[in-house]
């Protein structure tokens, strides 16, 4: 369902998008480029510079909504107000910039607030917490000025209709939340979700906040349209409408949608030219201009991490700020590059030209300026190999900006853009180490929202070119005069060249990833495959792949794979990649992008430690969800005082009479109605809750192939457990362990007993498996309810104490583990994805049984 929304979200969105530029172009048909240049110098500066406080102002407020939002979800942490400010600033500017205020903003935070300990999981309630302040915000100021004081949108829809309807809307949504808000009730259930109303003093504080930022917001553009002679009343009612309408939109920052609908809706804007350079003018300070200052104090941040070597200590549930890093560069490329095209649609500059044009012949400056809007136009493409970490991108990528940088030399375009651009080469030069993916630039997939933005900023560099050239484009247009003129020296020709030049490159990028993705086959396998692959691995959890609910992916190579299951639209792998070591990386970047292809999310369950890098690689955070238990088989000793325990109850169960011994797999036939009864009965007197997915689970499609052992007395079986060890003898577990109810430990003889057979067959290491770090307050309930998920949970009627506590019992080694998944709204997604995948089938009261562990 989500791949068709994709495909109608994206065009629609694209369209909205060009139907705003035409009518803004047709707004602005009796304005020409002179009147815009004009009216811009005639801003005092003096207003500028208090657009730009204000405009600091605006995201400083917005530090206050993660504030309260900390005091919401009453979190005790070592965070002070400056670091909470400065983590805002950073992620709310990225955000608006980019229009994924979850995906940027959700990423950074958890980041920057994992230093202090603060956990995913509350980090994703601020984060919504303050994403629905904002809201707040709006539904007070926009309830208040469109019920009594509506806005008529005759001549944005051409109809009669008024505002009204919206605002009492508003008003009624907002009054709702008040009043829930004083109750001081039990959280409510609003469509299968808990939600839990903050108290009277944080709902006043949300309120007064998101409102001084919708009034700042206004304000900035008010001051930057000084010739405009309306009050600031009927100013802030055309602001609020303009910005819902671009919020529905769904184009990025509203990008040409607010400003279609400001300049349609403000009274008499028709023939202004102060209008559109306000517009202008406020894009520029209110989204880029803290830009820049965010984009300096991340590296900066970075920067002073390195020097006082604290990458250790800023890894975020395993991942460090370079993850970020990356990001921003790609980003920062992107934005620099989209300015150069734009640039390229405007007149020369004559006076900056004049030093070139003395030392060059005029076409050599032609052609610089065709070569600048082409190079530019590359490294829009560029800027995502490098987000893929592709090592030639980086080649590539740097070769294209210092060629930019003497273009833009001979082009004579603004030194603030040449200075972005040696700052960015500065910075890639710097960072080559964290583009390792060796493969060709023409496998790099691009999705359909990059391919959006670039041809977003195709279409608007084509409306500027038009908009400032179109006295002289519409007067030679015609076919027969076309090809003549378009040769020759004017601002209309090389407008027309440039455009003509990223076009044709568009076009031959999307017809070559169409024609990839048509004859590209996937690589197939049979189950063969998989067991060599298994064969040679290090870990006993590989085994999990013979089950039967599992689904594959592999490398072109054959010797890695990944085991995962569909669920909704999440792709939940379990572990990490099986196989080798140096063909995982590129796997998981497989993986990837056959998800994102089908518009899924990734999680992966129980990833290692020493692999959680590349996982913020490829866009995911990870967090802690316990601990992995080994036993060393090499200093383990029976003799030792410290197994005394074991000692007396194997001594007390085999002077009873039981037998414990190894059978090998190809004798599971005989035993294996009896192996079911003797499940079906313990799974009786337990507190089991039968799950599917995950290790533990009884399932004779993979058990046949184990070796198994059995407790007997005079030929009758009493217990069982199920066997999986390496060829290589590297490690070895017993994640299936049943037994009849009796008087003795018959769980805790059959571990220890496994264990000593493990030990004298010359295994490195027993796997216990997980356990949950119970000193750690990372993720509260949801992180604990994972870990009853694992093995042996079960035996101790999932109390994590004494499960801990037994298989502390063999003094085993802890290895952390982790859950990789997307950051945002999307981890809600995922724990009610991943609930669905493990509950079984049988209801109680229409509600899944194991759903009971996962209070929303």
């Amino acid at each position: 369902m989500r791949k068709w929304i994709k495909f109608i979200i994206i065009p629609l969105g694209f369209l909205v998008f060009i139907g705003a530029l035409i009518l803004l172009h047709d707004q602005l048909k009796n304005l020409n480029y002179a009147d815009i240049i004009n009216a811009l110098k005639a801003i005092p500066v003096l207003r500028i510079t208090i657009a730009l406080f204000l405009s600091l102002s605006y995201y400083l407020i917005l530090g206050g909504y993660d504030v309260v939002a900390f005091k919401y979800i009453d979190l005790k942490v070592p965070l002070s107000f400056k670091d909470i400010l400065f983590t805002c600033f950073i992620s709310n500017v990225l955000g608006n910039n980019t229009g994924y205020s979850m995906f940027f903003g959700g990423s950074i935070r958890y980041r920057l607030y994992s230093i202090y300990n603060v956990s995913m999981v509350d980090v994703t309630k601020v984060l919504l917490f303050s994403s629905m302040t904002i809201w707040i915000g709006l539904l007070t100021v926009g309830g208040l000025i469109f019920t009594f004081a509506p806005v008529s949108l005759e001549r944005t829809f051409g109809s009669s209709f008024t505002t009204r309807a919206i605002g009492l809307f508003f008003i009624a949504v907002l009054v709702l939340y008040i009043f829930l808000s004083t109750l001081h009730s039990k959280p409510i259930k609003i469509f299968k979700w808990s939600v839990a109303f903050p108290d009277i003093k944080i709902v006043s504080s949300q309120i007064l906040l998101a409102t001084c930022d919708w009034l700042i917001a206004s304000f900035i553009l008010y001051i930057l349209i000084p010739g405009v002679e309306i009050s600031y009343f009927v100013f802030l009612k055309v602001f609020l409408v303009s910005q819902l309408l671009g919020i529905i939109s769904q184009v990025p920052g509203g990008m040409g949608v607010f400003e279609t609908a400001f300049s349609k809706l403000l009274p008499n804007s028709a023939n202004n030219p102060e209008i559109i350079v306000g517009l202008l003018t406020y894009r520029v300070i209110f989204y880029f201009f803290p830009l820049l200052i965010a984009l300096a104090l991340l590296c900066a941040f970075e920067i002073m991490m390195f020097i006082k070597k604290f990458n250790r200590s800023t890894k975020i549930f395993g991942k460090t700020i370079s993850s970020v890093i990356i990001r921003v560069i790609s980003l920062s490329l992107f934005l620099a590059s989209m300015i150069v095209v734009f640039s390229t649609s405007m007149p020369f500059d004559v006076s900056q030209l004049k030093f070139a044009i003395n030392l060059l012949p005029a076409w050599f400056a032609d052609l610089s300026h065709f070569l600048l809007s082409i190079t530019a136009i590359e490294l829009l493409f560029v800027s995502k190999m490098l987000q893929l970490r592709v090592k030639n991108a980086w080649s590539i990528a740097c070769i294209l900006i210092s060629f930019t940088i003497v273009l833009i030399l001979v082009v004579g375009e603004p030194p603030l853009m040449l200075l972005c651009f040696i700052v960015l080469l500065i910075t890639l030069l710097f960072s080559k180490k964290y583009f390792y993916r060796d493969i060709s630039i023409l496998n790099t997939v691009f999705s359909a929202w990059w391919f959006s933005a670039i041809l977003g900023v195709f279409v608007l560099s084509v409306w500027i070119g038009f908009f400032v050239n179109r006295q002289d484009i519409f007067s030679w247009i015609h076919l027969g005069v076309f090809f003549k003129n378009i040769l020759s020296t004017t601002d209309a020709a090389r407008f027309l060249r440039a455009s003509l030049g990223i076009g044709i490159i568009i076009f031959i990028v999307v017809l070559e990833q169409i024609s990839r993705n048509f004859f590209k086959k996937p690589t197939s396998f049979t189950k063969c495959d998989i067991k060599s692959i298994v064969d040679f691995s290090d870990y006993t959890y590989s085994f999990n792949a013979f089950s039967a609910d599992k689904s594959y992916i592999l490398n072109d190579e054959k010797d890695a794979f990944i085991m995962y299951t569909k669920s909704k639209d999440s792709w939940i792998a379990l572990g990490d990649p099986v196989g080798k070591f140096e063909h995982k990386n590129e796997l998981l970047w497989k993986f990837k992008e056959m998800a994102d292809k089908a518009s899924a999310k990734l999680a992966f369950i129980g990833i290692d430690h020493k692999h959680v890098q590349i996982y913020g690689d490829i866009g995911l955070d990870t967090f802690n969800i316990g601990q992995e238990a080994k036993v060393p088989l090499m200093s383990f000793n029976k003799g030792d005082g410290r197994f005394e325990y074991f000692c007396r109850l194997e001594k007390e169960i085999e002077d009873a009479g039981f037998k414990y011994q190894i059978m090998s797999a190809g004798q599971f036939e005989q035993y294996r109605e009896l192996f079911a009864k003797i499940n079906k009965e313990w799974e009786k007197n337990t507190n089991y809750l039968k799950r599917n997915f995950i290790p533990g689970k009884y399932d004779e499609s993979y058990m046949k192939d184990m070796d198994f052992g059995i407790l007997e007395k005079a030929g009758k079986i009493y217990a069982f457990s199920v066997i999986t060890k390496t060829k290589n003898k590297c490690e070895l577990s017993s994640e299936v362990v049943r037994y009849i109810k009796y008087d003795y430990d018959v769980f805790a003889y059959i571990v220890f007993k496994n264990i000593l057979w493990a030990k004298e067959n010359g295994y490195s290491w027993f796997n216990l498996g997980f356990a949950c770090f119970l000193s750690v307050n990372n993720g509260g309930g949801v992180i604990k309810n994972f870990a009853k998920m694992f093995m042996f949970a079960e035996h101790f009627d999932y109390n994590l104490v004494f499960l801990r506590e037994f298989k502390n019992k063999f003094y085993p080694v802890w290895h952390n583990k982790y859950i990789a998944v997307h950051s945002g709204k999307y981890i809600v997604t995922f724990i009610k994805n991943f609930t669905a995948l493990v509950s079984p089938l049988r209801t109680v009261g229409g509600e899944h049984l194991f759903r009971r562990f996962f209070k929303r």
